[in-house]
């Protein structure tokens, strides 16, 4: 939000804003006098996205995940750890895109040590929204 001070007021600005959970950015954008319009707002008839990146999302996703169990799993980089089990919801293009982030860990730093060290890797597993009830599915 910083880089929002050198925009000129009046001047116009068309990103990936995300105005629905970026309250703070709405504001000081209104406040800074800048007139925007957010990508990720352009919808066809269906009221399906038009402008998407389904593999930066998942990609950035996946790698905030593995990094926060990086630091958290002592294991992480132990020779008797199990393959990381990686559950998706869905099977959508996100979905997709997040399972296949998932085998490289969505880090390349954090692959290429899995896989100098010849550590297990991880497990994909594509769960239904309709299973999720079900404990079995989810628990080790």
């Amino acid at each position: 939000m910083s880089k929002i001070r050198v925009i000129i007021m009046g001047a116009a600005l068309v990103a990936m804003l995300h105005y629905e959970s970026r309250l703070k950015l709405v504001q000081k954008l209104k406040k800074c006098g800048i007139i925007s319009y957010s990508l990720d707002n352009i919808v066809d008839d269906n009221n399906k996205r038009m402008v998407v990146s389904y593999e930066v999302t998942a990609w950035n996703g996946v790698h905030a995940a593995f990094k926060e169990l990086e630091k958290r799993r002592r294991d992480f980089y132990s020779p008797n750890r199990e393959p990381f089990l990686v559950a998706i919801m869905g099977m959508g293009n996100l979905g997709i895109q997040a399972g296949k982030a998932s085998f490289r860990f969505g880090d390349e730093e954090i692959f290429k040590k899995i896989r100098e060290r010849r550590l297990p890797g991880a497990s994909v597993v594509y769960l239904e929204k309709e299973v999720t009830h079900c404990t079995s599915f989810i628990s080790p």
